[in-house]
């Protein structure tokens, strides 16, 4: 059974607010993915590489650009969750990460929430790759963790699994009053 909601509590953020706040935030975290990319590129000499000849990254290269990009995307959402609650996106669509009581999230809860948050996402990204593929059964079973995720914010109406499990809720931040 819930507690009843009072006139002073915020409004749980519905699912069109999150999706284009993450739509948006991806778009930037691709961006970051590419600057880490280059980064790794540039300090693997791939500037002194032969021009016109194709070579596939070795592992160090793969590793690196790897612990780049994750190293990134925490502090993103780090620096976004811990300073105000929210990333560039979840800011454009005015929506905060906060805990029940209404806190900013510290550490602990930063990264509480990517962990529980990045095996959906990482299985959708794989499953989107699935689809391009064209082995729509495989993506259909990658994508199915995220389908139970949606469900479970339209069903119980108080946030998504991850919300729940990360003990973390993303809420509508309320409009100024008005002078």
């Amino acid at each position: 059974m819930t507690a009843p909601t009072t006139a002073t509590d915020p409004q749980q953020a519905g699912l069109f607010r999150r999706f284009a706040a993450g739509f948006y935030d991806g778009l930037l975290l691709l961006a970051l993915a590419m600057i880490a990319g280059i980064l790794v590129f540039v300090a693997a000499g791939g500037m002194s590489r032969p021009v016109g000849t194709l070579q596939a990254p070795s592992l160090v290269e793969r590793l690196g650009n790897l612990l780049l990009v994750v190293t990134f995307f925490t502090l993103y959402f780090s620096y976004g969750w811990r300073k105000a609650g929210q990333t560039l996106g979840m800011k454009a669509w005015k929506i905060r990460a906060e805990y029940p009581n209404g806190t900013l999230l510290h550490w602990g809860g930063v990264l509480r929430r990517l962990g529980c948050a990045a095996p959906f996402y990482l299985l959708l990204l794989m499953a989107s790759l699935g689809f391009m593929q064209k082995r729509y059964l495989l993506a259909l079973a990658l994508g199915l963790p995220m389908l139970a995720n949606v469900v479970w914010l339209l069903w119980k109406r108080q946030g998504t699994l991850h919300d729940l499990w990360s003990g973390t809720r993303v809420v509508v931040v309320p409009e100024p009053p008005q002078a």
